[in-house]
């Protein structure tokens, strides 16, 4: 059943079921002299109509639970994110990316990547960038592959062209035979961890990715591997 469905009586009865063990659920349990570290793909986090008062709440109490939380599909209305932020409290901050996954004024699911965290817990340093592959890398890629990009591009004109005189129902996927860039731009931002007394504070690099899903095993590892690169 989708969560919009629920009653505020199955809300309540969800809320008490966390109660009772909120590790059972996936919420790590918080100690002393650590920092909350999370990720969370909040599906389609667009209209702030588009879920109910409690629905709001759930999604805030999971937030409320880490220090640094990166989130992925905040769709171009970002009312979702300030209601959510809201209920969060002062206690809270935000970064968002650029939106990214289509061209502005064309067809394509564009989405946002963002980061949420704690003002007590981490500090936002200096550092907040995409991730992306240069023309230049980009160019060689193909160069040093053409043979193999050729042919992937003879196919996908072929079953454009079919597309365009209504032979097939959907525009056809081109599979690159090696990885060119990303589909959706990773986003990366510097913070430093203020720990706790008696503990080093440090700096990490976050990235928040949205990675291909793809038709295979072969097509998430394309852009799993070159961002472990």
């Amino acid at each position: 059943m989708p969560a919009s469905q629920f009653t505020s009586e199955e809300w309540k009865r969800i809320n008490e079921e966390l109660d009772k063990d909120q590790a059972k659920y996936g919420l790590p349990e918080r100690e002393y002299g650590s920092v909350l570290l999370g990720s969370f793909n909040i599906r389609k986090l667009g209209s702030s109509r588009s879920r109910s008062p409690d629905a709001w709440e759930f999604l805030a109490r999971v937030c409320r639970s880490f220090d640094l939380l990166a989130v992925q599909e905040i769709m171009d209305d970002l009312s979702c994110l300030r209601r959510l932020m809201s209920l969060l409290g002062p206690e809270f901050s935000l970064v968002v990316s650029d939106q990214t996954g289509a061209f502005p004024e064309e067809p394509g699911l564009g989405e946002r990547l963002g980061f949420i965290y704690r003002w007590s817990a981490v500090e936002r340093m200096e550092v907040a960038t995409d991730i992306s592959f240069d023309r230049t890398k980009v160019l060689d890629t193909m160069a040093d592959n053409y043979p193999a990009f050729s042919a992937a591009m003879e196919r996908y004109v072929k079953g454009l062209e079919a597309h365009r005189e209504g032979k097939r129902r959907r525009k056809p996927r081109l599979r690159f035979p090696i990885f060119l860039t990303f589909i959706r731009q990773p986003f990366c931002v510097n913070f430093r961890i203020a720990g706790h007394p008696g503990t080093q504070p440090y700096e990490i690099m976050a990235i928040d990715a949205h990675l291909y899903f793809g038709a295979s095993v072969k097509d998430r590892r394309q852009e799993f591997n070159a961002l472990a690169e």
